[in-house]
């Protein structure tokens, strides 16, 4: 592995490619979502940490899982005090990262993704905020 981050392309041209989603976008954090300028539909990919999960029997090697927070935003204004008119926006895009990701093996460098759960959606002023979290593993080695 030559690159610790090298899952964030890779999401993001795969939610282009299978999510039916072509504003697929990096950012930094949860708040840096609702800060920008939205463009709608969009997803927002967000690198959210990483722990070790095991060691194997040399102390050089190790397994590390990353966790990863995809972000599908949509905006309806028809209904702005309520969440049903943005959820049944948000509904299939929502379906269609998770279907498009869930199992996916990103690369050789990279375990199965795995949906594990996500931090609670954020709506309003007819924005719809809904996180999906992911996790995959990747092997790191020690340089001797």
């Amino acid at each position: 592995m030559n690159n610790f981050l090298s899952a964030e392309p890779l999401l993001m041209a795969r939610i282009k490619d299978k999510a039916g989603l072509s504003n697929v976008f990096s950012t930094i954090d949860l708040q840096g979502v609702t800060e920008k300028s939205q463009v709608v539909p969009a997803v927002h990919v967000i690198f959210d940490g990483y722990k070790p999960v095991s060691k194997a029997g040399n102390p050089d090697v190790i397994k590390l899982q990353q966790s990863w927070i995809i972000v599908v935003v949509v905006r309806n204004v028809s209904a702005t005090h309520e969440a049903s008119a943005v959820n049944e926006d948000a509904g299939p895009y929502i379906l269609n990262a998770i279907q498009s990701l869930q199992g996916y093996k990103l690369s050789n460098e990279h375990s199965a993704i795995e949906i594990v759960a996500a931090p609670a959606p954020l709506i309003r002023a007819g924005f719809g905020y809904y996180p999906i979290k992911i996790t995959t593993n990747v092997i790191t080695r020690g340089i001797n």
